[in-house]
């Protein structure tokens, strides 16, 4: 039969995974969410320098 702290250190031992997987996953969400919105911010990038191009050669072909 268990004693009192062994329960209490089971107990603890659980509390302690279940923090850590916790823990990643929300690592994991945050590392996602960090590739998303750095490939969103590349793809405004790259319409906005398609626009600014269109707009240039509309207006005459830009600086020279």
């Amino acid at each position: 039969m268990s004693s009192f702290g062994d329960k209490m250190n089971e107990a603890g031992d659980q509390a302690k995974s279940a923090a850590q997987d916790m823990g990643d996953k929300a690592r994991e969400a945050a590392d996602k969410a960090r590739d998303e919105v750095q490939h969103a911010g590349e793809e405004m990038k790259e319409k906005v320098g398609g626009l600014m191009g269109k707009i240039k050669e509309k207006l005459g072909g830009g600086s020279k």
